[in-house]
């Protein structure tokens, strides 16, 4: 009920009048969130790897926060394990053996989500993400994780507060605009001056505007 909850407590920023813009393209894409996840720290930072082609990395931090999670589902067991055992005070090594594996799997589940490639590449002519390299011969011009970069019309960056029992935040979205107005989400995280300026470089890379509705 905790996840139901809090999806309730996201909630778009300041409302942004797309006419400001002159486009009719902006007038078809919507302008609340188009991210199901967030994050109240930086996850990825935007890498030029060659001319041709851009990725979003996992930060450091974001590392380090998905290790923490595996080496206390590693840490905790070996503790528990090692206490000298008395009389009815040491759990029952399954339960243990449980606990420790249920953090371990979180920290590499977030690792393994957080580590997946995010690549624009001309020479592909595609943006994607996954660790599938694109089939050239994909029927359609876009899919939820996949475009030919001569779809893209815009990059948009929209801001949303997310707000729970403990804590409250904005988290930065950039969202890939189709020439239909249809939208692909990249990323989302707190990071608001890293996110424009990613959002900016690629603006630049892909030759189209950037929408700032935050």
């Amino acid at each position: 009920m905790k996840i139901l909850e809090s999806l309730k407590n996201i909630t778009t920023g300041s409302e942004f009048d797309p006419s400001t813009l002159n486009d009719s393209v902006a007038l078809q894409t919507q302008w609340s969130s188009n991210s199901t996840s967030s994050s109240n720290f930086q996850t990825h930072k935007l890498v030029q790897v060659n001319p041709n082609r851009f990725e979003f990395k996992p930060t450091i931090g974001s590392r380090i926060f998905s290790a923490i999670f595996m080496i206390a589902g590693i840490a905790v067991p070996v503790i528990f394990l090692n206490i000298p055992e008395q009389s009815g005070d040491q759990p029952p090594l399954l339960g243990i053996i449980a606990f420790g594996s249920v953090f371990f799997a979180v920290g590499a589940g977030m690792y393994y989500y957080q580590s997946s490639p995010i690549v624009f590449d001309k020479l592909e002519g595609c943006y994607w993400k996954g660790r599938k390299k694109p089939d050239h011969n994909f029927g359609t011009e876009h899919t939820k994780k996949l475009c030919r970069i001569r779809s893209i019309y815009a990059v948009q960056i929209l801001k949303k507060f997310v707000s729970g029992n403990k804590s409250s935040y904005h988290c930065y979205e950039i969202n890939l605009v189709m020439k239909n107005g249809d939208r692909l989400n990249v990323v989302a995280h707190a990071g608001e001056k890293a996110m424009k300026n990613h959002a900016a470089e690629l603006g630049r890379f892909l030759g189209v505007p950037v929408w700032d509705g935050s």
